[in-house]
């Protein structure tokens, strides 16, 4: 099973099936497939890299109107940035005419909002681009950007087939931000979740100035924001060394999309300064046993495990002197489904006014298993 195709799954499995909008790969398309749109004024994306040739002899109709996948998909307002410019729909009927292009192997997406996302001029759509600078710190109201994620070159065989990193992150103190998986639906769950800031836990809510590099591998995702962000995006993988150092009071993000190495995230600990240090972890089903254990200075190692076929959602934090955090995998070449956010900053540190008194004890662990079932979607 594809990454790709898993993911998909998942999207269906968190968000349920939606005949109000559809995301689905280029490679599901049929022969006079008819798909119903929202309504008229909903807005049609396709996001691809694939062949050119083969997006051209695509054709895709609303009404009267026909385009082909490659002139949907060329379509911006800022195509620098990756900002998208939607085709509005005419009609609520959308048929596909592939003639005798093979999808099978496509990697591309079609994302057909609702009328109510698309009257949303603060919802914004983008492709991950090479290098994209987005800058929206002036904007105050509620913004969703979603991101179609690309393809990206590697001949690394445990790289996932999407890839986008986002880094250079700005946030105001008084914004929020959460990164989902998929698209989003009109009743978003936790499950979707696999980033946030600030922090919260079920003692406090800490903001962090300091966010590293984000490297995600979901086939979509999107972010909303409360407030002023601006940050940089870009459609790259990184062959993570094993090391990752989070230096000073900083969160950051693991995730896996299929095959995942081994890392260990160094926290830089002041000497003599006790730590929050913690993690959360969501949407997490992975075919062998994982393990995120952190390591005191005195080498007492504090774990937890996350099991073969189990959907969790996971908050654990400690107050100790740590060294490193290390995530095993007990098979190297199993397949790994996960997000975990990590987090570190010095006890006697500020939490922004937005916490509730912190525990007195020097451990909470909590694990919320979740029913978990998948809708199959006929690729």
């Amino acid at each position: 099973m594809s990454a790709e195709f898993f993911a998909f799954l998942l999207f269906l499995a968190f968000a349920g099936p939606s005949c109000a909008q559809v995301w689905m790969p280029l490679s599901g398309l049929k022969q006079g497939m008819l798909l119903q749109i929202d309504k008229v004024g909903a807005h049609v994306y396709i996001s691809s890299t694939d062949d050119a040739t083969a997006l051209k002899g695509i054709k895709l109709k609303m009404g009267t109107t026909v385009k082909t996948a490659f002139d949907v998909s060329q379509n911006y307002t800022d195509a620098p940035n990756g900002l998208k410019k939607p085709w509005v729909a005419n009609s609520v009927d959308f048929t596909a005419d592939i003639g005798t292009v093979d999808v099978k192997k496509m990697k591309g997406h079609l994302y057909i909002t609702t009328l109510e996302q698309a009257n949303d001029p603060n919802f914004l759509v983008y492709d991950v681009v090479l290098h994209a600078t987005l800058d929206y710190s002036a904007r105050n109201a509620k913004t969703t950007i979603v991101f179609l994620n690309r393809l990206t070159a590697s001949t690394d065989v445990s790289a996932p087939e999407y890839a986008a990193i986002i880094d250079h992150y700005s946030q105001k103190s008084t914004a929020t931000l959460t990164i989902r998986s998929g698209v989003p639906q009109k009743q978003e769950t936790a499950d979707t979740i696999a980033f946030s800031n600030p922090v919260t836990t079920k003692d406090f809510t800490k903001f962090f100035p300091k966010i590293e590099p984000l490297q995600i591998t979901f086939p979509a995702f999107y972010l909303v924001v409360n407030g002023g962000i601006s940050f940089q995006a870009w459609n790259l993988y990184l062959d993570e060394a094993e090391h990752i150092q989070a230096t000073g009071e900083s969160c950051g993000f693991l995730m896996g999309q299929g095959r995942m190495k081994e890392k260990k995230i160094i926290f830089d600990p002041t000497p003599n300064q006790q730590r929050w240090t913690g993690v959360k972890a969501q949407s997490t089903l992975v075919s062998a046993n994982m393990k995120f254990i952190f390591v005191d200075t005195d080498g007492a190692p504090m774990e937890f495990d996350f099991g073969p076929a189990l959907q969790q959602t996971v908050d654990y934090w400690a107050t100790f002197q740590s060294d490193y955090a290390r995530l095993t995998l007990e098979d190297p070449n199993g397949q790994y489904f996960f997000t975990i956010q990590y987090y570190t900053f010095a006890k006697n540190q500020d939490v922004g006014g937005r916490t509730t008194t912190l525990a007195t004890t020097t451990k909470s662990s909590y694990i919320h298993q979740n029913a978990f079932c998948l809708f199959f979607y006929q690729f």
